[in-house]
């Protein structure tokens, strides 16, 4: 709770020019991957075109396979694409509210310099923990389409109830591996872990102090959720104490409270949203800071990095590290 005194009110207005900034690349990530598929189909279609040539029905059949297969291929590569800028997008949107709320537990700075230098600093390696949590689902996803597949064609109670426990089986293997991998960023960015033992020290985390790690996600959880959840009370309760009503049109008080509701759901989405984000972060690393990492470095001394005074980052265990891959 310290560290939202603290820090909380600068970081928000930080974190929520970091999401406008993540969204307007976002948008435009997403016009240049339809202004390509755009381009690129339209000269598929004029390539199997020609209005000078005398074609027959066969030769015109196979025209449209040909065109049709060549855009089915576009779409394929172009999802691809688009969903690589998506796992890159995020891996910049984590390195950058983990980064920022590392430097302010661990250093005790912020600014918004920081957070747009970890914004890009590590985006090879949370592309990989990205990618990484991903493939830890294939399977079951897989396993999920076969079952729904073989529950549509074969509609039966059986099927049913099957088809319900794939889906419970899926939500929680999917909690298990966010809970195993919450840690990993911190290990990527603060320990400077390759991707796959950082998944495996966060993994560790868990099974050496199952407990204090549980009260740790909870707390940020519930912290964050306590900030929007007060909030939206609040403006409930306004709303019935100076009586807005649809029922007979919005005059003189009503209408007043309106215009004053609308600014809080503005005041909502730009300050407290962000404000619920990094307090969630902040109680998430700082009780890493205080109850986590001594539980994984024992022997290490719980201070702030050298970059605290160079600028520079530099792991928290150097000397183990020395000879370790920066990736995978």
């Amino acid at each position: 709770m310290e560290y939202i005194k603290k820090y909380g009110f600068k970081l928000a207005w930080i974190q929520l020019l970091g999401m406008i900034v993540l969204f307007a690349m976002y948008l435009g990530a997403m016009l240049v991957n339809y202004l390509i598929s755009l381009a690129l189909g339209l000269s598929n279609i004029m390539a199997n075109t020609n209005p000078f040539e005398s074609t027959t029905q066969l030769d015109t059949l196979e025209s449209a396979a040909q065109m049709g297969t060549g855009l089915i291929i576009l779409s394929i590569v172009l999802y691809l694409g688009l969903l690589a800028i998506e796992l890159i997008i995020g891996a910049m949107s984590t390195g950058a509210i983990y980064g920022i709320s590392i430097e302010a537990v661990f250093n005790n700075r912020v600014s918004l310099s920081l957070y747009f230098q970890h914004m890009f600093r590590h985006i090879k390696r949370l592309t990989l923990l990205s990618l990484t949590t991903f493939l830890l689902l294939v399977p079951i996803i897989i396993a999920i389409v076969v079952i729904s597949a073989i529950a549509v064609a074969n509609p039966s109670d059986v099927s049913g109830i099957t088809l319900s426990l794939s889906i419970l089986a899926f939500v929680i293997y999917s909690l298990f591996i966010i809970a195993i991998t919450i840690f990993a960023p911190i290990m990527i960015i603060h320990e400077k872990r390759p991707v796959w033992e950082s998944i495996k020290l966060s993994a560790k985390l868990w099974s050496r102090s199952f407990g204090k790690s549980f009260v740790t996600v909870l707390a940020a959880f519930f912290t964050s959720s306590l900030i929007i959840v007060g909030y939206l009370l609040l403006v409930v309760c306004f709303a019935l104490l100076t009586g807005v009503s649809f029922d007979n049109g919005l005059n003189g008080l009503g209408s007043m409270s309106m215009i004053f509701l609308v600014i809080f759901w503005i005041f909502f989405f730009i300050f407290i949203l962000p404000l619920a984000s990094v307090s969630y972060y902040l109680i998430l690393i700082g009780r890493y800071k205080k109850r986590l990492r001594p539980v994984l470095f024992p022997a290490q001394k719980q201070e702030a990095p050298a970059e605290a005074q160079s600028g520079e980052e530099k792991p928290a265990d150097a000397d183990e590290q020395s000879n370790q891959s920066p990736d995978m």
